[in-house]
């Protein structure tokens, strides 16, 4: 079994391993009990004392080729899972339903970036979180889904350490929960058609529990997801003008402007028209001497 597990983790590297690989396996595992429990567990145990050597060997290595191809596939679907997880697709009566239950005048009242602006709620606590934390560059002037992948290459190497076991906690969360669902409607069906009914019981109340603890936990991991992308507005954000060679501003509003203009550059290829000044770049001093 260790050798099971430094195999793949030699293969898909920590973060992946432990975020997607180990659920996978655990998923594998309860399908696996599944099927068993339909053909009868005798007579897989006399089918597997019965190979050789090298075909054990061979069954472990498909099992471990079919896991981490599996583990891959939800790595690049999970970015879809996430966005499912924070309401997007959903209804949209429901949605609104949801936005308005979800929306709390004493929290924006205390705190009111607490909450994503009432025109960004979402369905969801977990997407709200998520949003809430995206809005806090609004502060500046900035636009986070076009600075952030800008600005987290700049970011100091043990701040993106601690991000990175934050992200891996709702990756984790995440991935818990969407198999816990898979095994509530996948066992669900296998139960119902070729075993007794308490099985079928089991596996969609079992599924469905993880499921839902999953999503708990990937709510409150992303509690600390959302302060950290805050911290890094609030605390880094002037470290990528300082690795495009732009001066600092000198005001909030001056910020606020910097700001909207390299977004405009970033996103439409110039600034406004006659707004070069205010990207910050250095003022030409002159040649010495002259």
């Amino acid at each position: 079994m260790t050798g099971l597990f430094d195999s793949a983790n030699g293969v898909l590297g920590r973060r992946l391993f432990t975020t997607t690989w180990v659920p996978v396996v655990g998923f594998g595992a309860l399908v696996g009990v599944l099927v068993l429990s339909a053909t009868g567990w005798a007579g897989a145990q006399r089918a597997w004392t019965g190979l050789s050597g090298d075909l054990r060997a061979l069954a472990i290595t498909l099992f471990i080729v079919a896991t981490v191809v599996l583990a891959q596939l939800l790595d690049i679907a999970r970015p879809g899972l996430i966005r499912l997880y924070e309401g997007y697709g959903v209804a949209q009566p429901f949605a609104e339903w949801r936005k308005k239950r979800l929306d709390d005048k004493s929290l924006r009242d205390l705190r009111p970036w607490a909450l994503p602006t009432k025109d960004a709620m979402m369905p969801t606590r977990f997407g709200n979180i998520i949003r809430a934390a995206e809005q806090q560059a609004r502060r500046y002037g900035m636009d986070a889904a076009t600075a952030w992948p800008r600005l987290y290459v700049t970011l100091p190497e043990a701040f993106t350490n601690h991000f990175s076991t934050a992200a891996s906690a709702v990756d984790l969360t995440v991935t818990i929960s969407f198999l816990g669902v898979m095994f509530a409607v996948g066992g669900g069906v296998f139960a119902l058609a070729l075993l007794p009914w308490y099985a079928f019981v089991g596996c969609v109340a079992g599924g469905a529990l993880v499921g839902w603890l999953g999503y708990c936990a990937a709510v409150r991991a992303a509690f600390g997801y959302g302060e950290l992308v805050r911290a890094a507005f609030d605390v880094h954000r002037w470290l990528l003008l300082d690795a495009m060679g732009l001066a600092r501003p000198t005001s909030i509003g001056a910020e606020r402007e910097q700001w909207r203009q390299l977004h405009q550059l970033w996103q439409r290829g110039v600034p406004d028209a006659e707004q070069d000044h205010l990207l910050g770049f250095p003022k030409d001093k002159g040649v010495p001497g002259k």
